[in-house]
């Protein structure tokens, strides 16, 4: 960057990439020397917009607006020959309510950005922060609203399950949503395969308290997603091999095997004693 020598493109580029790797200091880096945090990379995208689909932590959001990010700014198409964007058409606010993000929605309203979003996005905001009031008064009156939401509850529910936003997860449950629904599409950024369930999510991101509320909702168990994984393979996965083993817990695994998983095809011994202690109680060899 200092040798002057990357056009305003590139730079906006390398800045989108670092929210990529969740690199807060490379992020403040960048922005600190001048780089336009609203320029639109050939992915249609801003920085702000990434940060969202990659689920950065509100730390990053936080710096980003400090050096003029807009989260209304809306993304656009790629350009020809790019990868296509899954956030084309929603602004970083949108993005967030169907991410399921409440902590970034509220983040964005105490910074005074309004969460004013319309039709289907407003009810599935209301669901992000749990405000059941708001839901119910959609809902009652404009039940259509809650028939799409079910239209692509698979999507929703799993990304609401893969950042822990257990509340959100029963909001949508409670407006119909089935607790199998398929997350047809999957998201390789965070290797969710298709056709994943929203067991599958919170069972591989480690969000304990929604691996416990999708039980108790009936959630199958034992269904393999595409690329033949179950929820428990994952739950044990996630423990030592993930981006995220500090949210390691033998939670999810002993709830999983409570609830009656298979251990069949789950890898043993993982390495983390207390699981393949539970592993090894329920048959694993």
């Amino acid at each position: 960057m200092e040798s002057g020598k990357l056009n305003e493109e590139s730079l906006g580029i390398i800045l989108l990439r670092k929210t990529d790797w969740h690199d807060y200091e490379g992020i403040k880096w960048l922005l600190e020397r001048g780089v336009d945090p609203n320029r639109r990379t050939p992915w249609g995208k801003t920085a702000i917009h990434n940060a969202v689909l990659s689920d950065n932590d509100v730390k990053i959001f936080e710096v980003l607006l400090d050096h003029g990010a807009d989260p209304t700014l809306i993304a656009d198409s790629p350009h020809r020959g790019q990868p296509r964007s899954s956030g084309a058409g929603r602004s970083a606010v949108a993005m967030a309510a169907r991410r399921g993000r409440r902590d970034v929605l509220e983040f964005f309203e105490r910074r005074g950005i309004p969460i004013e979003l319309q039709g289907v996005e407003g009810l599935i905001a209301a669901c992000a922060r749990n405000d059941r009031t708001r839901v119910r008064a959609i809902a009652g009156r404009e039940p259509h609203l809650v028939r799409e939401i079910v239209a692509e509850g698979g999507k929703l529910l799993a990304e609401f399950a893969g950042v822990g936003n257990t509340d959100g997860v029963w909001q949508l449950l409670d407006l119909g949503v089935d607790v199998a629904a398929m997350y047809k599409e999957g998201d390789g950024y965070f290797d969710v395969a298709k056709n994943s369930t929203p067991l599958h999510l919170a069972a591989w991101r480690a969000q304990h308290a929604t691996v416990k509320l999708l039980i108790e909702r009936g959630a199958p168990v034992d269904v393999p997603d595409g690329k033949g994984r179950t929820p428990l393979a994952l739950a044990v996965r996630a423990c030592v091999d993930s981006y995220w083993t500090y949210r390691r817990s033998p939670d999810s695994v002993e709830m999983l095997l409570h609830a009656g998983a298979s251990v069949s095809g789950v890898y043993f011994p993982s390495g983390y004693a207390e699981v393949d202690e539970l592993l090894r109680h329920h048959g694993a060899k």
